[in-house]
């Protein structure tokens, strides 16, 4: 039908912008190899060279909600994770605790199964972070998420027993 190719091509290009407006601001806040990259974005400081691609990213993350209504629970899984995978690396501390205090409604939206094996590993690096806020918001998300029913007891004693 017309509506639905019509409904795809909306999709489609909603999504190439946020992959240009997201992909390209993640490779150019931060192109680090990897074994490097995580002991940057954890040894904080300062935000990243891009602070406009940061507000950018902030405000993609306050309307989290409205893009998975948009996307649909398979597009948001397939298409805007990814995207968002790459904010928690960032050197920026403020959008490592935006990207926590957004992550609850994902998980909301997406169900226990996405959120136990996608979106808790996510928090793994943010509750070790060196800025206490990021750690404490991410713990706060865990929190929330455990409230919500979206992480059975074995993830939680999983998380709670890992070695960092």
């Amino acid at each position: 039908d017309s509506f639905g190719r019509r409904l795809d091509q909306i999709h489609a290009t909603v999504s190439k912008w946020l992959h240009d407006l997201l992909g390209d601001m993640a490779t150019s806040s931060f192109a680090a190899p990897p074994d490097t990259a995580a002991n940057s974005a954890v040894g904080g400081g300062g935000g990243s060279g891009n602070n406009r691609s940061n507000l950018v990213k902030r405000a993609v993350l306050r309307d989290m909600t409205r893009l998975c209504i948009f996307f649909g629970a398979a597009r948001t899984e397939q298409q805007i994770l990814p995207l968002l995978i790459t904010m928690i690396n960032d050197k920026d501390w403020e959008l490592r605790y935006a990207f926590c205090e957004h992550i609850p409604a994902l998980g909301a939206f997406l169900g226990p199964t996405v959120t136990e094996h996608f979106i808790m590993p996510l928090s793994h690096p943010l509750v070790v972070d060196v800025e206490e806020l990021v750690v404490s918001r991410a713990l706060r998300s865990l929190a929330t998420l455990a409230e919500l029913g979206l992480l059975g007891k074995p993830a939680m004693l999983e998380m709670a027993t890992s070695q960092y």
